[in-house]
């Protein structure tokens, strides 16, 4: 949460306050309330109608607290919180945006079914708060409900609203270095700028979206694999010794005359080895010599079978733990609610994610066409990579023809990436090949290497593997160029 300090100032940030709320007063005057969203449980957005256009005001009184009007899209959940009902309920109009001068609180007057109502925004605080309250002053709801808060207020439904002290101390009036200056700034510019800033902060501390969820989904099965893979190495070394059950069965049966019936063992010359050695041969002496031999075949057929089984686990087990750690990278490169719902139905459909709150499948249905991100190479090839598992499997089984080129980081984690062109016979230059394939490695596990070794292939040479997870794939042929790693801002 270090990271967040900076957008933390904002919220006891005056000048930031004082500005947006001059710019939203002329705007939402007027304004009819289409539908109010709750996506997490410090933030409102307002989608608003003024007659002219459509607008959403966000509101957020958590530690990325603001209010500014917003372009971005927001993940809601499925059933709206309680608060979110009542404004749902009540307001159905915006007469009026104030402010309470000295401190950061503003109010809305709203006219709804029931008369004018008054919605104070309380931007200080940890949290802030948002309060409904009725034309007689009493609180009808808040957000946050509090028995006392730091300035002794009663912050209860049927409690008298009274705004607080002013604050011991003059709030912050410096803004943060990434946001920039903001005198020259205005309008939809201004919108824009502070949501390339608070929407970024939010998504990576986990507010939008399931990513604390899907990472601790993702964890709880990579734990899980790699203890099966401890249990597998060790049936392993325990299976070992077919081939020596073999061995002693081929010795006994050479040195049947020196054996009796009710001996527990037998000592042989095994010429095979230079020097010949002596070996013991434990020996049943309720058997044969012939059916002790026959015992030493069956334990070594049976063990044989066994070694085939346990390999086939492990191999099925290392691949598991490949789509894991595919999937693991496409949860560190989301940058998007949308990102991380196409990898909660990828975890979903694989048995190890379980949401917290049910969504009909409708809700649940991915749009038919994964967001590649795409790019031009220096010699005008167009250059296409998948952002998760969902993706890449798009890419490689349904975007590429056999004559483009497909790259991936070699022996990590990382996306399939296709450099297009028209034809076989269109010779790309090896610029090109090495600007793919420093992407492609620019967007692995490996993008903080010096130096990093990428398959490059012709995409007729990998195959979709029969049963596997989206996005793993065999490879009949393939080359390998060393490059330093790119990372792009792709289209």
């Amino acid at each position: 949460m270090d990271s967040l300090l900076p957008g933390r100032l904002l919220f006891v940030n005056i000048l930031l306050f004082e500005k947006t709320i001059a710019e939203l007063k002329p705007l939402l005057v007027g304004a009819r309330v289409a539908k109010i969203h709750q996506p997490i449980a410090d933030t409102l957005v307002l989608r608003l109608w003024t007659g002219e256009e459509n607008l959403r005001l966000l509101i957020s009184v958590g530690s990325l607290a603001r209010i500014h009007l917003t372009e971005k899209t927001y993940p809601n959940p499925y059933t709206p919180p309680r608060f979110c009902q009542l404004l749902r309920a009540r307001l159905r109009r915006i007469d009026a945006l104030s402010r309470v001068g000295g401190d950061r609180i503003a109010f809305l007057d709203v006219t709804g079914p029931d008369g004018s109502l008054r919605l104070y925004i309380e931007l200080f605080g940890s949290p802030g708060n948002l309060l409904l309250v009725d034309g007689d002053g009493i609180i009808i709801d808040a957000l946050v409900r509090k028995k006392s808060d730091r300035n002794g207020r009663c912050l209860q439904p049927g409690e008298r609203y009274r705004l607080p002290e002013p604050p011991d101390r003059v709030p912050a009036r410096s803004l943060p270095e990434a946001l920039g200056s903001l005198e020259s700034v205005s309008g939809r510019a201004l919108w824009l700028r502070l949501d390339e800033y608070f929407y970024p902060l939010q998504f990576q501390a986990g507010q939008l979206g399931d990513r604390g969820e899907l990472q601790r989904a993702v964890a709880r099965e990579r734990k899980r694999l790699t203890k099966r893979l401890a249990n597998i190495a060790r049936e392993e070394a325990d299976k070992n010794s077919f081939a020596e059950r073999r061995r002693l069965g081929e010795l006994l049966l050479a040195n049947l005359h020196r054996v009796r019936k009710g001996m527990d063992s037998v000592r042989v010359i095994d010429y095979s080895d230079d020097p010949p050695v002596e070996v013991e041969i434990d020996l049943d002496p309720r058997l044969s010599p012939q059916e002790n031999a026959q015992a030493l075949f069956r334990r070594y057929k049976k063990e044989k079978r066994g070694i085939d089984h346990v390999r086939r686990r492990r191999e099925e087990t290392e691949q598991q733990r490949a789509w894991l750690e595919q999937v693991q990278l496409a949860l560190d490169e989301a940058v998007v609610p949308d990102d991380l719902r196409e990898i909660a139905e990828e975890l979903r459909q694989a048995g190890l994610y379980r949401p917290a709150r049910h969504e009909p499948a409708t809700r649940r249905r991915l749009s038919g066409v994964p967001t590649l991100r795409r790019v031009v190479s220096p010699g005008g090839y167009p250059i296409l990579w998948g952002r998760n598992n969902r993706a890449n499997d798009y890419l490689t089984t349904r975007v590429a023809a056999a004559h483009d080129y497909w790259f991936h980081a070699l022996g990590v984690p990382g996306c399939h990436l296709l450099l297009k062109r028209d034809s076989p016979q269109v010779e790309v230059a090896d610029d090109d090949l090495r600007h793919a394939a420093r992407i492609a490695a620019g967007y692995s596990r490996a993008k903080g290497e010096g130096k990093v070794e990428v398959i490059c292939c012709l995409a007729a040479d990998v195959c979709k593997v029969k049963g596997a997870h989206p996005g793993q794939v065999r490879l009949r042929r393939f080359e390998t160029l060393t490059v330093q790693p790119l990372r792009l801002d792709p289209e």
